[in-house]
């Protein structure tokens, strides 16, 4: 009694590190995981909150260019346990044998993964953060 699996001690504390910062989480942290594991980070040029057509909708609208053929982006919020201070939306490549071209241009709503400071759009080389209004 009281001895520890191994295993299960390696699982929980892959489950509370943040590869993203390199840090361990306390569990009053919010804990995420991205909602593209098979994408992979790409850079883009352009990040911009935009107003829908319907009353106090937005998207965030994020362009760029490919670094290479056969990737189409997709806006990926991460998946939290509980509500951050702000919201990653990672800027991924997937493989896609139909992509035409390099330059892309994606969006996706953003209400309900609104942190409660705001958005923050990660991509391979740089990062934007958008303040909530």
């Amino acid at each position: 009694m009281g001895e520890v699996d191994a295993g299960s001690e390696r699982k929980r504390a892959l489950l509370q590190s943040d590869p993203e910062s390199g840090f361990t989480m306390s569990s009053q942290q919010s804990r995420s995981i991205s909602s593209a594991p098979n994408g992979r980070l790409v850079d883009f040029e352009e990040a911009v909150i935009k107003s829908g057509f319907v009353g106090g909708t937005r998207f965030l609208r994020v362009r760029g260019t490919m670094p290479d053929d056969g990737l189409v982006a997709k806006l990926a919020p991460r998946i939290y346990s509980a509500k951050p201070d702000w919201w990653v939306i990672e800027v991924v490549g997937m493989a896609n044998r139909q992509a035409e071209g390099r330059a892309f241009e994606a969006s996706v709503p953003i209400d309900g993964v609104t942190g409660t400071e705001g958005i923050l759009v990660i991509g391979a080389a740089r990062e934007e953060r958008f303040p909530n209004n």
